[in-house]
């Protein structure tokens, strides 16, 4: 709780052994990486996943342009995040 209220300050924001700078908040962009590069890989599956939710699956199914749409958008988000990161890491914040 304490730890919690020194954040909240303003003192102590980086993880503890995360060093100077701005690499201590490098592992959030590894999870971002993480979770829009299962979206790209598995856009099927994690279709086949909700498919439950509609009455007839096959008629709403999205096409194989959209799949590529949506791995083409993975690849430009990750790419922005890697700009974020590198600006990030290189002010210090």
């Amino acid at each position: 709780m304490v730890h919690s209220l020194s954040i909240a300050a303003g003192g102590g924001g980086a993880a503890p052994g995360s060093g100077s700078g701005g690499g201590g908040h490098l592992w959030i962009f590894f999870v971002f990486v993480a979770v829009v590069g299962v979206g790209m890989i598995f856009a099927r599956i994690l279709w086949r996943a909700s498919a439950w939710q509609y009455r007839n699956p096959q008629a709403v199914q999205p096409s194989e342009t959209m799949f590529s749409v949506e791995r083409i958008f993975g690849v430009v988000l990750i790419a922005v995040g890697m700009v974020g990161a590198i600006v990030a890491g290189g002010t210090g914040h």
